[in-house]
């Protein structure tokens, strides 16, 4: 038991006190999970590159994302690493209930602490909600989850609850995916990196 903890505090450390990586605390069976370890996953690669250990986005003037074309969910426990490109205000997070491209959900991240939710209807976003004091750690690898169940949508930041809110879920199959922004001070191409996408059944 003693070995269990110390490797348990030697990968928190080493993820710079971020929350251990995805699947430590979800709940229900496996529904999709990936580590990049190569290009099968069935992503949408036309933004993205899969570079093992991690799914990148290139960021230049305008945001990207990468739906998964091969799984479907609805409710679930859905998470991700994503580790935020150092000096800049891009912004990363984790998209669910998507009928297509245009019309999602976004969970994301900002390396100043903000967290919020925003959809997509008919490509016009629209935020649902956005918090200042998530515990994001701006150079380190953090943890997303989003559990959605009957239309409550929890969300979480290093293991923190930032929010639940209720909302009328998607007809049809639905996607998920993977979604990064710039921020408007960004200048250049900056790389944000995803690691250890999973999705269980949650319950």
């Amino acid at each position: 038991m003693r070995c269990v903890l110390l490797a348990a505090a030697i990968l928190h450390i080493a993820l710079g006190g971020a929350a251990l990586a995805c699947g430590a605390d979800q709940k229900g069976n496996t529904i999709f999970e990936d580590t990049f370890a190569d290009d099968s996953g069935g992503w949408d690669l036309q933004m993205a590159r899969i570079q093992p250990p991690n799914l990148i986005f290139s960021l230049g003037e305008r945001g990207k994302q990468a739906l998964n074309l091969t799984f479907n969910a609805t409710d679930g426990d859905y998470c991700v690493d994503v580790l935020l490109p150092a000096d800049t205000s891009a912004y990363a997070g984790l998209i669910f209930w998507a009928s297509d491209f245009l019309n999602l959900y976004f969970f994301r991240i900002g390396p100043s602490g903000n967290a919020g939710l925003w959809r997509l209807v008919n490509n016009q976003w629209a935020n649902v909600f956005k918090v200042e004091d998530a515990p994001v750690e701006p150079t380190n690898v953090n943890h997303l989850r989003v559990m959605v169940e009957d239309g409550l949508i929890t969300m979480f930041v290093n293991g923190k609850e930032i929010r639940k809110v209720r909302a009328q879920t998607p007809p049809g199959l639905l996607r998920f995916g993977l979604r990064a922004e710039p921020g408007k001070a960004m200048s250049g191409t900056f790389d944000v990196k995803f690691q250890n996408f999973k999705v269980t059944s949650g319950g």
